[in-house]
């Protein structure tokens, strides 16, 4: 339980100083990733704090997603582009939750499409 208290507490961490004001509207929580339960932050209630697996949210523009690296003290561990979509993976010892990304820990997603900005930890589950 305290793991996840952790792991919430650093979620909303990577949102404060990823949006102005540290609004949480934008973001959309997943629950259960795997099965795409998915919470937008203007419903997240109390009772599903300790359920979060992950967290996403878009930047508003002219918000550099690299002034949240490092403040994460977040390493690059992969990168790659499909042609319309920059996709970085980063990993930190801040952040509690990881996925594995071609053998590597990640825990902080970035996905650059046409100018829009998504970050997540510690990936992107839904869409960008």
């Amino acid at each position: 339980m305290l793991k996840n208290l952790f792991a919430v507490l650093s979620f909303i961490f990577i949102l404060f100083f990823c949006l102005p004001l540290g609004s949480l509207e934008g973001a959309v929580f997943s629950t259960e990733k795997s099965s795409g339960d998915f919470i937008g932050g203007k419903t997240l209630k109390p009772e599903n704090y300790f359920q979060i697996d992950g967290v996403a949210v878009s930047l508003p523009s002219g918000c550099n997603f690299y002034d949240t690296v490092e403040l994460l003290s977040a390493k690059q561990v992969h990168y790659f582009t499909d042609g319309t979509v920059e996709n970085y993976y980063f990993f930190s010892e801040k952040l509690p939750k990881s996925e594995m990304i071609n053998g590597k820990k990640v825990n902080f997603h970035v996905a650059v499409s046409n100018g829009k900005v998504t970050v997540g930890s510690p990936i992107i589950y839904y869409g960008y």
